[in-house]
């Protein structure tokens, strides 16, 4: 199922610093899929617009723009409802499950994972139809118990981030709200593109390696230095997670 929406404009995209950096030619990139851990059947909508007219266990989007995406979902036999801002990755699929919580009886929905394409859909068969994805799991960061995705939260981080006026004071608060948890390289990347100088991005980059889930983007952060000699610093740094 394709779809041409577009993303959540009214939220501020804390990586947009990155997005340039990209080189994206196409406006579509990503792919999401949404489905219930316990397979019941549920209706999706995103951004207001609904999926489909029948509940499934499963959907998959394909060919969304790169950003931030309103996930509500209903289920066709109670009156819960569930809301989410799901974030997404360039040449990605990203997926998130629905689960319930018996003891606090309420449903959430939680990053699961990431899969990079093999193959992008520019790929025409013989007959000239696109050819169906192909799709590698990302390699997650062993260290990583579990990943935090929630945009909300991010973005109170990326606020306060906005706030204060010294590097050296953001890279000290990155440190305290990032202690015990492990995020999405894109969530980082605009985490680390509040910071101005070189020397203190190089040193905060080299932290959220090991604070970064999906190890196969590492190389992104390198594309917010200003000069070589940090960047390729960098490089070699991470060269130990490959």
């Amino acid at each position: 199922m394709v779809s041409n929406f577009e993303p959540m404009l009214k939220i501020k995209l804390f990586f947009v610093p990155f997005l340039f950096l990209f080189h994206i030619t196409k406006s579509q990139d990503c792919d999401l899929e949404i489905y219930s851990s316990n397979s019941q059947e549920f209706y999706l909508h995103i951004n207001g617009v609904s999926q489909g007219t029948n509940p499934k266990s499963n959907y998959e989007i394909l060919g969304l723009p790169l950003g931030f995406y309103e996930a509500m979902v209903t289920f066709p036999h109670s009156k819960d409802t569930v809301t989410k801002v799901l974030g997404l990755a360039v040449y990605t699929k990203t997926t998130y499950a629905i689960n319930y919580n018996e003891r606090k009886s309420k449903y959430k929905i939680r990053f699961k994972a990431q899969e990079g394409f093999v193959q992008t859909p520019t790929n025409l068969t013989n007959n000239g139809e696109f050819a169906k994805k192909k799709y590698k799991p990302v390699k997650p960061n062993s260290n990583c118990d579990e990943v935090f995705a929630d945009f909300y939260e991010s973005r109170r981080i990326q606020s306060y981030l906005e706030e204060l006026q010294f590097d050296e004071e953001k890279v000290n608060a990155i440190r305290n709200e990032l202690r015990n948890s492990c995020y999405l390289s894109f969530t980082l990347g605009g985490f680390l593109s509040e910071i101005e100088q070189d020397y203190f991005k190089l040193e905060l980059a080299k932290e959220l390696a090991a604070k970064t889930y999906d190890l196969e983007n590492l190389k992104i952060y390198s594309l917010g230095f200003k000069t070589n000699e940090f960047r390729n610093e960098y490089l070699n740094y991470i060269k130990q997670f490959e």
